[in-house]
């Protein structure tokens, strides 16, 4: 009996420690019991919010010099109803990587499969404030949240974003504005008989690596007085996850509108957050001006082959190593199109050239920077998923396609196509000549040459003589022999008609 107790003991002991690795884990869909924290207001001191709690143990934490993450340990609520966030950073003592963003929503349907994607289920960027540090651990605020009146609250927290360090990263990153780094976490916040009580899992993402930003240009034409075109605002990828169908996806950047001159600068910039939803339904597409080409279409969601394609049936031209670039990643999202005008580019533009000299506006735009995709939702082997994006940060996006089409532009392709026209014809002439007909053309000026030549050099038409009569008895032997090859055979016939009438 004692034997049997001790191997049911046993069991229930292993199950018991499975259930704990399961709940340690995440389980991929179960919450588990967090350290809590005590946040009285944003002021107070990390290490004291987090050693509120009796279980909080340092050892969980060592110091380690080469080691370049970010863990987000504890999500916590002040008494104020502010938002904070609290991070383990173990080389934080030699390398302060601070974080300046979350990618978070407040739903815990993001990071797993889904029957549809709501409103309430997309994630945004929130600004983080650094206000508390100690030896490895910092504290954030989440700067514009404000805690809900629920009973129940989700704080689904996909990546945060530093700044790029020369020591820690990569050198090909050094034009990425913000660093994105995996957290993948779904905190739940409950209030319990006046109390919070927080619980966490973990929930999946989706990387998006080997991006390509830009802006490619598609021109609309020209009017009187200006040029226009449509810019469309691109990002090309490919993702940890290969994914059968793309759906929607979630882009956030900044931008700022500009006026430029011949001197420079003139506005100056004045960024924008700007978050959009792309669909896989929708589609841009550009104006139509009094002397433009027509409209242009494209999806807003495209295969990098099928994106090169359209670029190519609209004559949008590229880079051969740009369109190459496009063609091999998997995904690109042409997310937001803006206005672009050349003051100078109508067909009366050199007007407003020269107001230009005097400190005029020449060129107006809308830049982007910043750029990062921060959800994706998709098909995969038959099933829906919607999963926060870890994307780092784009720099200022540069024009890499297409172009401007203004009033000089078309007098000068005008001119061209017209030489151009004119040289093909003139070449197809010569090219369908037969030799003989080369031989004839090639006769007229060696003739004239030697006419020249026997006027001024009088021997020169004694030795030119002397050649046209050999070459003209050549020719007269020649005919003469050919003559006679030709009659050979009738005179052969007559002989023998000849001879057979002698016989009779």
């Amino acid at each position: 009996m004692k034997s049997a107790n001790r191997a049911a003991h046993a069991i229930l002991m292993f199950a018991i420690a499975l259930i704990f690795i399961f709940f340690q884990t995440g389980g991929g869909a179960v919450y588990r019991t967090a350290v809590s924290a005590r946040a009285e207001s944003e002021v107070s001191s990390v290490i004291k919010d987090l050693t509120a709690d009796k279980n909080f143990n340092f050892a969980d934490y060592p110091e380690e010099l080469y080691n370049f993450s970010i863990e987000v340990i504890q999500v916590a609520e002040s008494e104020g109803g502010e938002l904070l966030i609290y991070t383990y950073q173990p080389c934080q003592s030699a390398i302060k990587l601070i974080c300046r963003e979350v990618n978070m929503s407040f739903s815990d349907k993001l990071g797993g499969e889904v029957t549809i994607a709501e409103s309430a289920d997309k994630p945004r960027l929130y600004k983080l404030k650094q206000v508390s540090t100690w030896g490895v651990f910092s504290k954030y605020l989440v700067e514009g949240v404000t805690v809900s009146s629920d009973n129940e609250r989700f704080y689904n927290i996909t990546s945060l974003y530093r700044d790029y360090d020369k020591l820690v990263d990569d050198g090909s990153l050094k034009d990425e504005h913000g660093i994105a780094v995996n957290v993948g976490q779904c905190w739940k916040a409950e209030t319990v008989g006046g109390a919070v009580q927080y619980a966490v899992k973990k929930v999946d993402t989706i990387t998006i690596t080997d991006c390509l930003y830009g802006t490619i240009r598609v021109p609309e034409g020209f009017n009187f007085a200006f040029s226009y075109s449509c810019d469309m605002h691109v990002i090309a990828f490919d993702t940890d996850i290969k994914m059968d169908d793309l759906l929607e996806a979630d882009v956030a950047f900044k931008y700022s509108y500009i006026e430029k001159g011949i001197y420079g600068q003139d506005t100056g910039y004045k960024w924008h957050d700007k978050t959009v939803t792309v669909n896989y339904k929708e589609k841009g597409t550009s104006e139509d001006h009094i002397f433009g080409k027509g409209k242009k279409t494209w999806d807003r969601i495209q295969k990098g082959a099928d994106f090169v394609m359209t670029l190519g049936e609209a004559k949008i031209e590229m880079s051969d190593e740009m369109e190459n670039d496009l063609w091999n990643k998997q995904w690109v999202l042409a997310f937001w199109d803006t206005a672009y005008e050349d003051i100078t580019g109508g067909v009366f533009g050199w007007l407003n050239y020269v107001g230009a000299v005097f400190g005029g506006t020449i060129y107006r735009s809308t830049i982007v920077k910043d750029a990062t995709v921060i959800r994706l939702e998709f098909l995969k082997d038959g099933k829906h998923y919607n999963l926060g994006a870890v994307s780092n940060k784009s720099d200022e996006y540069d024009v890499i396609g297409g172009g401007d089409e203004t009033f000089g532009d078309a007098v000068k392709d005008g001119i061209n196509d017209f030489f151009n026209n004119l040289w093909n014809k003139f070449k197809n002439f010569f090219t369908s000549m037969p030799w003989w007909a080369w031989l004839l053309i090639a006769l007229v000026p060696l003739s004239i040459c030697l006419t020249v030549l026997s006027i001024i050099f009088p021997p020169v038409w004694a030795v030119v003589k002397t050649v046209l009569k050999t070459v003209l008895k050549l020719f007269v032997g020649i005919f003469k022999a050919l003559w006679w090859l030709l009659c050979l055979p009738f005179r052969g016939i007559a002989a023998l008609f000849n001879r057979k009438g002698k016989k009779e």
